[in-house]
């Protein structure tokens, strides 16, 4: 049990009573004897009943913001009452003040070098919007290459193809035909076999002459003009890319002034940021109370509760480390585990009666406000056969 986030009021301090319905008033046949008890009408409590611990509904942490550790040189008591804008804690700022004075020394060399660097900038920016408009006039003329072959050259080879086929196909209609009619006179004996074959053998070039051209077309669709294309394309995204590589090289011939540039405004900023955290340290090494309320001391695992040292004067403090927390007087939340057999007699705005170890023979009005749908994890891991769902009560008075 921790207080580092909440204040807890006793060891399973907490009596819960979640009454979950009442018997109505019936008829006689409602009522059932008793042997050995009075029988009397009236409502009946059905209530489960779970002991858990106490713990403020909201609350207020003080942290350390000072960086690395630093000492307490002031603590107010624990358990004080205090008003908004007490002092609470002081913390040691001999050494933040030190390098204080070292930052500003830092600061005013960082703005010196600045100036320097920002001059000169100019001077190279003329050459570098030179070379880029000789790489864009390149880019330009890749272009022109693409479109002077897409437009012009490849139609021309095209159409050229084209032609050729035009040719053979004449070629071989001429040649079926003279072999149409050297057949005719064949069969009749007037012509002889070697004219014959010789007509047969134009007509199968005339085919292989015709196959050719139409192949020679269709190399140049698929394979001569794809490339073509792709080499001229390829050139004007190497142009681009030229002109890309340009820019780049443009960026880095600055790099001498530009880095500089950059470096002392970088630098000057951090600087700048490292004094104005320096100062907010410095605001933040007096803890004030942000509301009213008792002081706590914050305690964290291995802390006072675990054997380490308690919080005082000259103790070291870490950056982020709870120091003082400040329970909220809004109200007070129970936290109860319930058992998985009775789970399903508790709701979500359930009415209860609340005791509490420390203040005994008083009870209070709480309401369910909180049941978790999954049992708790670190009891199953304690007895796996323990199945128990953590549940919060709002207590509706205060005390």
């Amino acid at each position: 049990m921790s207080s580092s986030k909440y204040l807890l009021f006793g060891l399973a301090g907490v009596g819960v009573i979640a009454a979950v319905g009442w018997a109505l008033r019936g008829d006689d046949s409602a009522s059932k004897a008793i042997e050995g008890a009075t029988v009397e009408r009236g409502r009946l409590r059905l209530s489960v009943v779970e002991r858990g611990n106490l713990k403020a509904a909201e609350s207020v942490d003080l942290k350390c913001e000072i960086e690395g550790q630093v000492k307490i040189l002031s603590l107010i008591d624990e358990g004080e009452l205090v008003e908004p804008g007490t002092v609470l804690c002081t913390l040691d700022t001999a050494d933040l003040e030190e390098r204080r004075v070292q930052q500003e020394i830092s600061l005013q060399s960082s703005e010196a070098s600045f100036v320097k660097a920002k001059q000169g900038h100019m001077i190279q920016q003329s050459q570098n919007l030179s070379d880029i408009e000789k790489a864009g006039r390149a880019l330009e003329f890749a272009i022109a290459d693409l479109r002077k072959y897409t437009v012009g050259d490849w139609p021309q080879e095209k159409r050229k193809a084209e032609e050729e086929i035009l040719v053979t196909e004449e070629e071989l209609q001429r040649a079926q035909q003279e072999l149409e009619w050297s057949e005719k006179l064949a069969e009749k004996g007037f012509l002889e076999q070697t004219q014959l074959d010789a007509d047969r053998l134009a007509k199968t070039r005339a085919e292989v002459n015709l196959n050719q051209a139409r192949r020679a077309l269709e190399l140049l669709e698929q394979f001569d003009f794809p490339r073509q294309k792709a080499e001229f394309e390829a050139d004007v995204l190497e142009f681009e890319r030229q002109l890309e590589r340009v820019k780049l090289q443009a960026e880095a011939k600055l790099a001498d002034f530009d880095a500089g540039l950059r470096s002392s405004e970088a630098k000057l900023g951090l600087d700048r940021e490292k004094l104005a955290k320096l100062d907010k340290q410095l605001g933040s090494a007096t803890l004030v109370a942000p509301v009213a309320g008792m002081v706590v001391y914050a305690v964290e695992d291995g802390g006072r509760y675990g054997g380490g040292e308690p919080l005082r004067e000259g103790v070291q403090v870490r950056e982020g480390q709870d120091i003082i927390t400040i329970p909220s007087s809004n109200g007070f939340v129970a936290q109860a585990s319930v058992h998985e057999s009775v789970l399903e007699k508790v709701a979500v705005g359930q009415g209860c009666l609340v005791s509490v170890d420390a203040i005994p023979g008083k009870v209070f009005r709480g309401e369910v406000k909180f049941k978790a749908v999954l049992p708790d994890q670190n009891s199953w891991f304690a007895n796996p056969d323990l199945r128990v769902y953590r549940t919060e009560i709002r207590i509706l008075e205060g005390d």
